[in-house]
């Protein structure tokens, strides 16, 4: 289909601004941005009411801190990971995008409740792996972690105690 000149330096233009609007996004490598510095908080993970389990996470606030996340980390301990807390439930989507190691990704309905856990996503993956509901965080643990701590659907995390740092 031919477009008209102007039309055609129109559509050019709106495609520039579009990539370079997520260009702030997009590392090239990890000496590219450095790292946001992050808050470490206990969290508790509850199975019918009961404290099953706690873990160590860094949490995610700002949008520097969430499109970082865990890239370029080449381990992550078991009971530790990050925790992705948004304004408001919404619907998400991650990738796993200069992400060095295979995560779990529990994505958690404002009210605590675990409502879809993803298992190992794969390191370096551009697919996008979507929430499907509006979701209020997101725990991303190392692969394998939500079987060997036995997390499922419905367990809770208590996101009313999860604060971030003045």
């Amino acid at each position: 289909m031919k477009v008209a000149k102007p039309l055609r330096y129109l559509l050019l233009g709106l495609a520039a601004l579009l990539v370079a609007g997520g260009a702030g996004l997009v590392y090239a490598d990890e000496t590219s941005l450095s790292r946001p510095s992050f808050t470490k908080q206990e969290i508790a993970i509850e199975r019918q009411g009961v404290q099953v389990l706690s873990l160590m996470v860094e949490l995610a606030f700002t949008p520097q801190q969430q499109a970082y996340g865990l890239m370029f980390k080449r381990s992550l301990p078991a009971k530790q990971g990050m925790l992705f807390v948004f304004e408001r439930s919404r619907e998400e989507a991650f990738w796993m995008k200069h992400t060095l190691i295979p995560l779990d990704m529990l994505f958690i309905h404002d009210d605590g409740r675990i409502v879809k856990i993803i298992a190992s996503a794969e390191p370096e993956d551009l697919t996008p792996i979507l929430s499907d509901m509006p979701v209020k965080a997101v725990l991303e643990i190392g692969g394998g972690q939500a079987q060997a701590l036995g997390l499922k659907i419905d367990d809770r995390i208590r996101l009313d105690q999860v604060r971030p740092q003045p």
